[in-house]
């Protein structure tokens, strides 16, 4: 059973008939249980981020697969440092990772870091928003010769219009394209997304939103 709406009369009607119908309720409780259990721990997450950060987009920086997770030295910034989705997207995963195979994590908010950390790292990681500081961030990664994820975990490329981001997003569509197709590679919450981002980067590694 699921949840689900791409129109605010479809999100209506489906929340319409959650809330009539107990046994439905009951039965998306309990599929989220179990789908969290099996396939969206910590751990799971940890490995899932291990896989992108050695695969080959990511390693034409001099540190082989062969040399391990150890060698790596991930510098993620966010565009807000105190938040939700930061940390389950990107830093408790990385963190528990790091904890399991060494290397290390900095995290510094994109708008206030020290200059050294994007020569110190070798791998760079921003999170959804982007804007033209975001995009000077990439490019001077890249002159550095560092490789850049971008994360994002929604369609902000095509946002419906009855939502109040859509003005905002669609004021910083140009930045947002720009540093989706300038990453080595995205990492996304769900297929869809994935589908959905193809046009600006063949390079997409999916992972879902986990719970510790």
């Amino acid at each position: 059973a699921m949840l689900c709406g791409n129109t605010e009369p479809s999100w209506l009607d489906a929340l319409q008939r959650l809330i009539a119908d107990p046994n439905l309720r009951g039965t998306i409780g309990a599929n989220a249980r179990r789908l969290i259990s099996r396939e969206r721990s910590l751990s799971r997450s940890a490995s899932q981020w291990g896989d992108i950060l050695l695969s080959p987009p990511l390693r034409t920086d001099g540190i082989s697969a062969g040399e391990g997770l150890a060698q790596r030295k991930v510098l993620c910034l966010l565009p807000i440092m105190s938040w939700t989705i930061g940390d389950i997207r990107i830093v408790d995963p990385l963190r528990h990772w790091s904890r399991i195979y060494g290397g290390e994590i900095h995290v510094h908010s994109v708008y206030d870091f020290p200059p050294d950390e994007l020569a110190w790292a070798d791998i760079l990681i921003l999170q959804r928003e982007s804007d033209p500081q975001t995009i000077k961030t990439i490019n001077t990664a890249h002159e550095l010769g560092k490789r850049v994820i971008f994360d994002i975990d929604d369609l902000l490329t095509d946002v419906p219009t009855f939502l109040s981001v859509h003005q905002h997003t669609r004021e910083r569509f140009p930045y947002l394209a720009a540093a989706l197709g300038s990453a080595d590679a995205i990492s996304v919450t769900t297929d869809r997304l994935r589908q959905g981002l193809t046009k600006f980067n063949p390079s997409i590694f999916l992972v879902p939103n986990c719970l510790d």
